[in-house]
């Protein structure tokens, strides 16, 4: 597990989970990028890899971090393409889901990509694109980590 101030990402063997609590500031979700860049980097180029990205809440990225984001990802489009095996994105916000699937749909990347109210849901979408893991299981390990680091689960609305 790979840590900064309201966010981790936990790497299990083939699926990548990453949690951001709402509130995170601008530093803190500079350094999630930053951190986001170093795994894409990091990944071997026959490696195949689910990605579940988990903000309950909408969380506020202001312009210069949103800037920072999409260079990364435009810097990585072939190495994202090649090893992401399916994406999913979960979030509690009904309106926020409705937005990203939206954007999903007018430019959507080159892999499998959903968004979905819970990581569970996100999990079983990346099991049927990237077989031989257990959703279940690093469902379970991944919310016990939130927990543990002070977040809180709840249903989507």
């Amino acid at each position: 597990v790979v840590s900064g101030q309201g966010w981790f990402v936990a790497r299990y063997h083939r699926v990548h989970c990453t949690y951001v609590a709402p509130g995170v500031s601008g530093g803190d979700c500079g350094a999630l990028i930053e951190q986001l860049a170093l795994d894409i980097d990091a990944r071997r180029p026959n490696q195949r890899v689910g990605v579940l990205y988990y903000t309950p809440e909408s969380a506020a990225m202001d312009s210069p971090r949103r800037r920072q984001l999409a260079r990364v990802l435009e810097e990585r489009e072939a190495v994202l393409k090649r090893t992401t095996a399916a994406y999913a994105l979960a979030t509690h916000s009904a309106f926020i889901r409705g937005v990203l699937s939206t954007l999903f749909w007018m430019a959507p990347p080159g892999y499998p990509h959903k968004v979905v109210a819970t990581p569970r849901e996100g999990l079983d979408f990346i099991a049927g694109k990237l077989p031989r893991f257990d959703p279940e299981d690093i469902c379970r390990s991944f919310e016990a980590e939130i927990v543990r680091r002070g977040g809180q689960r709840r249903e989507a609305s």
